[in-house]
């Protein structure tokens, strides 16, 4: 079984219903074995974005609590990796969270990530010059996490976000992981 990455734009999209990712992203959910494996830059990230709903936070912890998801330790051994990653691709101003997972991609050997965020990860090396795989396999439509279809960002809605946590619980997980 091939050990999974999980990136921020995906655990909003399956824990947002409105969130324009959601269809695709649950879609490739199915397919994949827990636990997935992410860090808590990942973790803080997402709950930013969904800050504004506390159901989908919840949901995001037990995500973490039952074993759905597996925190990957970063500590400061790691620094001096990071400081070069953000130096290397300063112009494309990355985020920690995506920083983090290159971090634990090449340091624990794993070659796969499930992202929304294709424009960056297709771009990124890890040691050797060594693309990651992306699930899901195709995807550039070129609008954030956390949006919706036309573009408009979750947080700027006034209105109330549809969350996906009793849906995400009784479809997409297996039994016993929310």
């Amino acid at each position: 079984m091939t050990e999974v990455l999980v990136d921020t734009g995906p655990l909003v999209a399956v824990l947002a219903r409105r969130d324009q990712h959601q269809a695709r992203c649950v879609e490739v959910l199915k397919g994949l074995s827990p636990p997935l494996l992410t860090c808590w830059p990942v973790i803080t990230e997402t709950a930013y974005l969904l800050r504004d709903h506390a159901e989908a936070i919840q949901a995001l912890l037990r995500m973490l609590e039952h074993g759905f998801l597996e925190l990957l330790p970063l500590d400061v051994s790691d620094v001096p990796w990071l400081r070069a990653f953000f130096e290397k691709y300063r112009d494309q101003e990355p985020q920690l969270a995506d920083a983090a997972l290159l971090r634990l991609a090449e340091r624990d050997g794993l070659d796969t990530i499930f992202t929304i965020d294709h424009r960056h990860f297709k771009m990124y090396r890890i040691a050797g010059n060594k693309a990651l795989h992306l699930l899901p396999k195709s995807f550039d439509d070129g609008l954030p996490c956390g949006a919706f279809a036309d573009g408009r960002p979750l947080l700027a809605s006034r209105r109330k976000l549809g969350i996906a946590v009793s849906f995400v619980e009784i479809r997409h997980f297996p039994e016993g992981h929310l």
